[in-house]
């Protein structure tokens, strides 16, 4: 993924297994940095 916050993780099964909760996470932080 290009995301930062992903590249930054180096735990990858850490990130798969909280995946759906983590990317919902950023995707409400990247739209409330935009706007």
């Amino acid at each position: 993924a290009n995301n930062p916050f992903v590249l930054v993780n180096t735990d990858g099964t850490d990130f798969r297994r909280s995946g759906d909760r983590f990317n919902s996470h950023v995707a409400a932080v990247t739209a409330n940095f935009r706007f």
